[in-house]
């Protein structure tokens, strides 16, 4: 709905699909902010690997205490270098959001500065103009912090790389947070006793959206053995219960010699 009435989604739907990272931003954004922010979105945020140098930024994070907070939280600002998908604005702390589904960042260039040097040279790269952004929204009054958040694959050798070419403008603060991070803790607040049956309605929605999107890490395959001997072979099948999910059912009363083909069969 956020998408939407944010003009990011065209009134006929043209550029609407499971795959529109804007779609996603709002889904999940606009829906936690119908949860008081110390009962979700903050617990969310404290998930976000945050280097150590920047303590002060962890330290304002875990100090913000909201219950209401639809009046911090903006969804696709406006700035003349560029635009954020999330602007979160508190009375010390500033956080940018890029959100990443399927796509890579929009910009990208070669610049690497040399390490510790103060004059750098400008980066196109999304994720720099960023920094610049939120140090001119900040101007030197709140502490910035951009996180990027992504699948997991990407969400730490995107931010880990920028911070090595040393690109990124001196003074923010820089995070990552994985979609997999992000389905996991929702997972776990919808089993919190301090939230109320509407407040886990909400999160149980998201939780099925980003099950949809393939945003669940992967654990395990529950084959319901205490145990697999060594030498023994397997016959794989599975079963698509939506575009998404494919669902393995082993049967393990067929044997498959060593160094034969595995066959994967699927329903739909």
């Amino acid at each position: 709905m956020i998408s939407e009435i944010k003009g990011k989604v065209g009134l006929k739907g043209k550029n609407l699909s499971e795959r529109s990272e804007d779609k996603l931003t709002g889904d999940v954004f606009g829906s936690l902010r119908y949860i008081p922010f110390d009962k979700a979105m903050k617990i969310i945020l404290n998930e976000a690997c945050i280097k150590k140098e920047y303590d002060e930024t962890n330290w304002l994070l875990n100090s913000l205490n909201f219950d209401y907070w639809n009046d911090n939280i903006h969804f696709w600002p406006k700035h003349s270098l560029g635009e954020l998908d999330l602007l979160l604005t508190f009375e010390n702390l500033i956080i940018g959001v890029e959100v990443k589904y399927l796509s890579g960042l929009s910009s990208e260039d070669d610049i690497a500065n040399e390490p510790e040097i103060n004059v750098k040279e400008n980066s196109i790269n999304q994720l720099a103009i960023e920094t610049r952004i939120l140090n001119n929204i900040c101007n030197n009054k709140e502490t910035p912090l951009l996180l990027f958040v992504a699948p997991e694959p990407f969400s730490y050798s995107t931010v880990q790389e920028v911070i090595d070419r040393n690109i990124l403008e001196h003074g923010v603060s820089v995070g990552y947070l994985s979609w997999e991070i992000f389905y996991e803790k929702i997972k776990e607040l919808i089993n919190d006793n301090n939230l109320n049956d509407f407040e886990k309605l909400i999160l149980n929605d998201i939780q099925q959206l980003l099950q949809r999107r393939g945003l669940e890490r992967f654990r395990d395959f529950k084959i319901g053995l205490d145990k697999v001997e060594a030498g023994e072979h397997f016959c794989f099948k599975g079963k698509v219960d939506d575009e998404t999910t494919l669902n393995f059912d082993f049967n393990l009363g067929e044997t498959v010699l060593k160094g034969g083909a595995y066959e994967f069969e699927s329903k739909y």
